[in-house]
């Protein structure tokens, strides 16, 4: 019977450290004082899911086998489950004794870091260095660029349309790669410009799809910064292109809730943005 390979840390044993550390100090702050009278059961849930969801996300990114988290963390509760709790002193223990496991399984996998390798160092001294601009991959959806524009800037981050940058000349490729030299993070708006299907199939059977420049340049970034750099959010009934079946995305809801989880993906990476 053959062993699963051992999971691997995917940056430097001290910076893993130093990032589920943070996350452990985090939590001190979630344990207030549920007497005093401006505490709300409502908002300390909500501040615990969080603080769980961008847990999950770290330790995701932080090795290269969801195992470590599946297997060793313990979770708070998810948002479905936080919604059937109410203020009473039971749940109120419940979610105090959750949360302290929570704490307990990420001081759990710190301590066993030594376990895990650390990534190889290449072998030359040049390495990449991502900037803090964040590309921003469109479509003919106008509305949903600004948007998505002009909450990246409300983040303190410079947003990189490419249309909006001199061609001096260059092809649409060489534009693309002068202008995401500067970049630490893309994301890619998936939305429904196109429709297409196999050959043969009547127009009713054919589905929404993203322009065909959307997703190479989806690719294209997944190449040059990594999958932890890049981001694909999704607005619509539209098509999921084949190859990036199973990556993790987000849904561009019309509550807004994807700012939320985009800033999160966002801090893992870009300096400057809080989770």
């Amino acid at each position: 019977m053959n062993e699963s390979p051992m999971p691997k840390l995917t940056e430097s044993r001290e910076e893993a450290q130093k990032k589920i550390g943070a996350r452990i100090e985090k939590s001190v702050e979630l344990f207030p004082d549920f007497k005093s009278p401006f505490f709300s059961f409502e908002d300390w849930l909500q501040a615990c899911v969080e603080w769980s969801e961008y847990n999950d996300i770290l330790l995701v990114k932080l090795f290269n086998d969801d195992i470590v988290k599946i297997r060793y963390y313990t979770p708070f509760y998810t948002r479905d489950e936080s919604s059937m709790y109410d203020e009473d002193i039971t749940d109120i223990v419940e979610g105090v004794e959750r949360l302290k496991k929570s704490v307990d399984s990420l001081k759990q996998i710190r301590g066993h870091l030594e376990l895990y390798d650390e990534p190889l160092q290449p072998t030359n001294t040049t390495q990449h260095s991502f900037g803090n601009d964040v590309f921003i991959v469109h479509g003919r959806d106008d509305g949903a660029k600004e948007t998505v524009a002009r909450f990246v800037e409300h983040l303190g981050i410079k947003p990189i349309i490419l249309h909006e940058q001199p061609s001096q000349g260059g092809t649409i490729i060489e534009k693309i790669e002068r202008y995401s030299d500067d970049v630490g993070f893309a994301i890619v708006l998936i939305t429904p410009d196109d429709v297409g299907g196999l050959e043969g199939e009547a127009d009713d059977e054919q589905n929404p799809r993203p322009r065909q420049n959307v997703v190479f340049e989806l690719g294209y970034f997944m190449g040059k910064l990594g999958r932890k750099r890049v981001c694909p959010l999704f607005k619509g009934n539209v098509e999921n292109p084949s190859d990036i079946d199973g990556i993790v995305y987000i849904d561009m809801d019309s509550r807004g809730a994807w700012k939320a989880e985009l800033q999160r993906e966002m801090s893992v990476v870009i300096k400057g943005v809080s989770g």
